[in-house]
């Protein structure tokens, strides 16, 4: 089995937690990230394991810092860790920016349907003010978290769901390919 096909598999099983436990369990991680090297190892050896960690690399460095802002939850980085070592960085990063596409589609999707939109506006305008007041004023060198409660209010998303989607779409222009 194709490490693509791992990969899939990782991330149906994170969203599945994610969406009943809002939360992806580091058992899970685990077992994904060794599966992860072992099937980079047999498809490549050596040029597998190190393509995979290039890809696991590249999602640590670009979506590391949406963490310290609470934009995106550990699990969410951590999995797209692992789904960086299953698919190296070329392949990781066509379904990151798709995953990104598909979380703004269903953002904009719960903003409308909730009638969200007025408020999360108003939220980002103060918190950018309370930020640039911290800044100046030299308070706390973490920035505040961006995140408004916990992960039941509508219009913080369950983002593994995203990142399925981007990988089955991924997987399957590959195919057609």
């Amino acid at each position: 089995m194709r490490s693509e096909s791992l990969a899939i598999l990782a991330a149906a099983g994170a969203a599945w937690m994610d969406w009943r436990f809002a939360k992806v369990k580091n058992e899970w991680i685990l077992i994904c990230l060794l599966s992860g090297l072992a099937a980079r190892w047999l498809e490549s050896s050596w040029r597998g394991i190190i393509d995979g960690l290039t890809g696991a690399l590249a999602a640590v460095l670009l979506t590391g810092w949406l963490f310290v802002f609470r934009m995106l939850g550990a699990g969410d980085i951590k999995l797209l860790t692992v789904l960086g070592i299953f698919l190296g960085p070329s392949h990781f990063l066509t379904t990151l920016w798709l995953s990104f596409l598909f979380g703004a589609v269903q953002a904009v999707w719960i903003l409308t349907r909730k009638k969200l939109w007025r408020k999360r506006i108003l939220y980002f305008c103060a918190y950018l003010r309370t930020e640039e007041e911290r800044r100046r004023k030299k308070i706390q060198r973490h920035p505040y978290p961006y995140r408004q409660g916990s992960v039941e209010n509508p219009e913080n998303i369950h983002f593994t769901v995203p990142v399925l989607l981007s990988l089955l779409c991924t997987f399957l222009y590959a195919c057609k390919s």
